[in-house]
Order: C-alpha cells, then structure tokens, then sequence
C-alpha cells in the first residue's frame, strides 16, 4: 500500500511539472488574431531552426538590432551582445503593425546591485516572427522613461 501511494505521488509530480511546462499558444504570422487579441500575427519569442537558427546564432555576440526575411516571413533578432553573468534579458513588450510599419518595443534587464547570478557568459537576445509584408520595422527601448528607437540592420 505504502509503494502505491509513492507511485501515486510521483506520478501525480511529473504530470504537474509536465503540465507547467507546457508552451502557450503562438499565433502564425498572417493568420488573424491570437488567443491575447494581438491581429498582427508577429510570433514573440519564436524559436528558430534550420538556417534561421544559424543565422540567429551568428549574430547573438554583437549588440544590435537585424533584420532578415526568410520565405515568407522575416525575423527580428534584438540582441545585447556578450555579457559577463547571467541576469541580463530582452523583453518583448509589444508588437504592433499599421499602414507605417511594424513597430516593436523592448525593454532590457540587467542584474541589480547585489543580485546573486551565475558567472558565465550569456548572450541575451530575443526573436520575433513577422510577416514578409513588405512594411518597415522600427524597434523602441521602452526601458527607461521615453522610447528610444534603435539602429535596425536588414539583411
């Protein structure tokens, strides 16, 4: 009896942490509104294969903000460079898309002061998926009190 109810449990544990790491939805460029109310159909934190993701990974040591268009849709890589510890971050605060363009805000997180982190390098970054639309894209540091539009590199 003793061993049916560790079973229980440990089976009750695994489909609990199955279940918290469960992706959300993410809306298809181009496919209407997602499950938030965003109709932009931009894929935030999209997770690139293939040459997508050879390209992403050549550009996450260098600072900046790309560009790049692959088939049907382009990819937004925002990216901090190389940093010294863990806590830093980009953050997608939103996307939105009109008759000027796509506009994309971010904000990035570093360690406070006194913050315990890892000591290794990291290389923050973030991806978003959007539509080859032919719009142009103007991405906004919204970390401090006014936006500050960023240089953007299209490839």
């Amino acid at each position: 009896m003793k061993r049916l109810t560790v079973m229980l449990l440990v089976a009750l544990a695994v489909g609990a942490l199955l279940a918290a790491c469960r992706p959300g939805p993410v809306a298809d460029p181009g496919a209407g509104p997602d499950e938030s109310g965003d109709a932009s159909g931009a894929v935030i934190g999209h997770q690139p294969v293939g040459e997508e993701l050879v390209w992403v990974e050549g550009r996450t040591g260098e600072a900046g903000v790309y560009v790049k268009k692959f088939g049907d849709h382009r990819l937004v890589l925002v990216a901090m460079g190389e940093r010294p510890t863990a806590g830093y971050g980009v953050v997608v605060d939103g996307v939105a898309v009109s008759e000027d363009g796509w506009v994309i805000d971010v904000r990035f997180v570093e360690p406070g002061p006194g913050d315990i982190v890892a000591q290794v390098i990291t290389y923050p970054y973030e991806v978003v998926r959007i539509a080859d639309d032919g719009r142009g894209v103007t991405v906004r540091d919204v970390t401090g009190e006014e936006p500050v539009e960023l240089a953007v590199t299209v490839e």
